[in-house]
C-alpha cells in the first residue's frame, strides 16, 4: 500500500488532529492539572480559526467547504454542550459564539488571500 504524503493527506490528517485536540483540551476536567492559561476566550477563537483555516486549505469546491464550516461551528456547539457532563466545566453560549467567530474569521481570511493572490 503507497502511502504517499500529498498536501491533501497532511491537510486532512491535521483536521483529524485539530478536531481530537480541541475536543481533549475543550472536555478534559479542570482538576485534571492542564492548565490553558488566563486566556478562555481568545484559546477558543484562536483554536476555530486554524481549524477553519485549514479547512480553507483543503481546496474543496466552495460548496463544501461552506458545508463544512458550518459542521465546524456544529462541532463547536455540541463541544460546549458536552461540557455540561464534565464536572467542573460549564457549557457556553458565548464560548460557542467565540468558536463561530472563529471560524467566520478564518473563512474570511481565506477568502481575502485567495483575492489577493489573484
Amino acid at each position: 500500500m503507497d502511502m504517499k504524503w500529498t498536501r491533501s493527506r497532511v491537510l486532512k490528517l491535521t483536521f483529524i488532529s485539530l478536531l481530537i485536540g480541541i475536543a481533549v483540551l475543550s472536555l478534559i476536567p479542570p482538576s485534571s492539572g492542564i492548565e490553558l492559561g488566563p486566556y478562555d476566550k481568545l484559546n477558543h477563537l484562536m483554536a476555530y480559526y486554524v481549524l477553519s483555516l485549514n479547512l480553507g486549505l483543503l481546496s474543496l469546491s466552495v460548496k463544501k467547504w461552506i458545508i463544512g464550516a458550518l459542521m465546524c461551528v456544529l462541532y463547536g456547539v455540541a463541544i460546549e454542550f458536552f461540557q455540561g457532563f464534565v464536572p467542573g466545566r460549564d457549557p457556553s453560549a458565548f464560548d460557542a459564539a467565540v468558536n463561530a467567530l472563529g471560524i467566520g474569521l478564518g473563512m474570511l481570511s481565506i477568502v481575502l488571500f485567495q483575492q489577493f493572490r489573484s
